[in-house]
């Protein structure tokens, strides 16, 4: 009896140790295909952020499917044989619409968790619904919100008191002294009427948009504001002096010690004295800085 009492606590253990690993194969399973799904969103991310928009593929695979189609519909001559490259093979089994489905979701893994949603804003504002003015008796099912952008773009005149004293030693001074909550400093450009954000938009609209500067007087007349061709053009003159500054110091903070720093050149045609001249433009990248010079 003692010997049967033993074998069956042996039997009962050897039960107890395979249920634990059916589990542990299990979880170990889970852990495998959450890694292999997190590994295929790791190199979609990569792509998108380091490879190629090349899409000279796109043509070629497009060309290859319409040769496939029209060498079907060429070899197709009204018998059963013609339809061989179409029709499952003797010996293989037809594709199933649930095998297809199965294998798509299985082969987009990464998608888990992700929203397909490529537009945002800097600022939001949300407007939650008020439950109080639902029916009598209303069971809410499903909250979801619906977005809309809106595009807010206005000049601010910004007028700051400037008090002039005169001190006990009889010197004249003049001073700026903001409330609590007030700007600290006069946000102005030196010799323009422009801060440093509106000159920042100028610079921006007049050099990468590239409109001309009558344009760029007819919208800001649009906003109430008229300013003058040379007045811009003084304006954008004097913030290019500042912006030489930074230029060196983007250049100090790029170039500092034991940092990674890509070079590359391209070439550009420029016009000098009335002919085009092929110039070279240096771009230089510190990505872990994320500053680029060129």
């Amino acid at each position: 009896m003692s010997k049967v009492d033993e074998l069956l606590s042996l039997q009962k253990a050897a039960m107890t140790a395979e249920k634990e690993r059916d589990d542990y194969k299990q979880l170990v399973g889970n852990l495998l295909s959450k890694i292999t799904a997190l590994e295929e969103q790791l190199k979609v991310r990569n792509k998108n952020l380091y490879g190629g928009k090349s899409q000279k593929g796109i043509h070629k695979k497009k060309q290859e499917i319409e040769e496939d189609a029209t060498r079907d519909k060429d070899d197709f001559d009204c018998t059963p044989q013609s339809l061989c490259s179409s029709l499952p093979q003797h010996g293989e089994a037809p594709v199933r619409e649930e095998d297809v489905a199965a294998k798509s979701k299985e082969s987009r893994l990464y998608r888990q968790g992700l929203s397909y949603r490529t537009m945002s804003a800097d600022n939001t504002v949300c407007h939650d619904s008020d439950i109080r003015h639902l029916p009598a008796g209303a069971i809410i099912i499903k909250r979801f919100r619906k977005y809309a952008y809106e595009q807010i773009s206005s000049l601010v005149e910004h007028d700051y008191e400037v008090i002039r004293y005169k001190t006990l030693d009889g010197k004249i001074h003049e001073g700026y002294f903001p409330f609590m909550g007030q700007p600290e400093i006069i946000d102005v450009v030196p010799g323009t009427h422009a801060s440093g954000s509106f000159l920042a938009y100028l610079a921006f609209n007049k050099y990468v948009l590239d409109p001309p500067l009558y344009r760029e007087m007819y919208r800001l007349s649009g906003e109430s504001m008229h300013l003058s061709r040379m007045s811009l053009t003084n304006w954008l003159e004097k913030g290019s002096a500042h912006f030489c500054g930074l230029i060196g110091y983007l250049k100090n903070s790029c170039l500092e010690k034991d940092s990674i720093v890509n070079r590359d050149e391209t070439w550009c045609r420029v016009r000098r004295e009335g002919c085009c001249k092929k110039k070279y433009i240096w771009c230089l990248v510190n990505r872990l800085s994320r500053v680029v010079i060129y």
